[in-house]
């Protein structure tokens, strides 16, 4: 699978409107694709660590490889399962397989079987939620949209990318605000907030802290570094208002998440109990 994410990558450079993939429903160019990909496995980096399972609920589409492609993406592995098996099969899979996510279909959530199978996922998972572990495909690309989209819509905008271009590499400047970033290119902090707003339909200072979040999360899955070390690297001097942003933005403490991120669900860590 690494091999066609490489690929991908590859015919999205070369070819960005070429058509790559197509069904009944939807097709897709190479760039759009790309794109479609990246924003899954952004969205299943809050739920998926480095070898975790994600299951894949949906019906056969070009969407459902995208989640397949995702799931590689965000440094775990997918697994089929097949709409149109008995609740019990699916049972027995889910239960083998215990996976961190289960991505599905709106459609299908709407649908009498899988609500039974997603009150059937949630009882044998233990979740007190159902969105921690059953989430619609739509959902995990809105989630991840505000970042990678804006991504997308740079390619076409000199102007947005040099203000997305300027957040993203002063990420671990304490003093980074909306007012820095308009004095360092010379325009005002009105017009930045409204020019974020009619192209991104964000603030400048959400997506600070989205850019900001995304970095967090990633130094806690791949890296050892303890909590308090990673706080200066993404901009934050105090540990307990990062701890704070963070559990609002994932639902998960910084703790929580890097456990959740190791194989088994389980961390070596012995970091301490910092984040409180």
């Amino acid at each position: 699978m690494n091999n066609i994410l490489k690929y991908l990558e590859s015919s999205y450079s070369t070819y960005p409107d070429r058509e790559a993939v197509l069904d009944d429903q939807k097709k897709y160019t190479y760039g759009e694709y790309y794109h479609l990909t990246r924003r899954i496995g952004s969205g299943l980096c809050a739920y998926v660590g480095q070898r975790q399972p994600v299951g894949v609920y949906m019906e056969k589409c070009a969407d459902a490889v995208a989640v397949f492609m995702g799931a590689v993406w965000a440094g775990g592995f997918y697994s089929c399962l097949n709409t149109e098996l008995p609740g019990s099969r699916l049972e027995q899979i889910v239960s083998v397989l215990s996976p961190s996510l289960i991505v599905t279909q709106q459609a299908l959530l709407e649908n009498q079987h899988a609500e039974g199978f997603a009150e059937l996922v949630q009882e044998m998972l233990g979740s007190t939620t159902m969105t921690a572990h059953f989430q619609a495909l739509e959902s995990i690309c809105s989630a991840a949209a505000d970042v990678l989209g804006a991504s997308a819509a740079a390619e076409n905008d000199p102007q947005l990318a040099r203000i997305l271009r300027c957040m993203e590499e002063n990420h671990a400047n304490p003093a980074l605000n909306v007012q820095w970033v308009a004095d360092r290119l010379s325009m005002s902090a009105s017009y930045l907030t409204r020019y974020l707003r009619e192209h991104m339909n964000t603030t400048p200072s959400k997506y600070i802290e989205k850019v900001r979040m995304q970095h967090a999360q990633q130094l806690l899955r791949d890296t050892r570094l303890q909590i308090k070390e990673i706080v200066p690297l993404i901009g934050y001097n105090d540990v307990s208002s990062f701890v704070r942003k963070f559990k609002g933005e994932t639902g998960y403490t910084p703790l929580q998440y890097r456990n959740l991120s190791q194989p088994g669900g389980q961390s070596a860590d012995t970091e301490s109990q910092a984040e409180i």
